[in-house]
């Protein structure tokens, strides 16, 4: 995936990202994490959205999309210490590995020269 640019690889992480949590949400066991993995479901999809507008020269919707990240994270934490099934506990670190990932790829992405 080296040869992909920034952008790119910050849309490949996040589908990762998504993905992961799609098995985190198959394989619950618990009923009642369900609403909270479908509310950071949608604050991956909001995440999505910010990623469509980040541009080159464009620091401000790099910002909004860090925020989106920052809460997905918190999310993500939160749904992780309460998590019953220590082998689940990869997916969790795949899906924060991969929002980092989103984060420093957009960052790229925005501070590239525009042409």
């Amino acid at each position: 995936m080296t040869d992909l640019v920034p952008i790119d690889r910050a849309y490949a992480a996040l589908d990762k990202a998504e993905v992961a949590l799609e098995s985190l949400d198959a394989n619950c066991c618990e009923p009642g994490r369900s609403p909270r993995m479908m509310a950071l479901g949608s604050t991956l999809r909001s995440a999505r959205g910010y990623l469509d507008t980040v541009e080159p020269g464009h620091a401000e919707a790099t910002v909004k999309l860090i925020a989106q990240l920052e809460d997905a994270g918190a999310q993500i934490g939160s749904l992780q210490i309460d998590c019953c099934a220590p082998s689940r506990l990869p997916l969790y670190a795949e899906m924060l590995a991969k929002l980092n990932e989103v984060q420093r790829m957009a960052r790229l992405a925005s501070d590239q020269k525009m042409h």
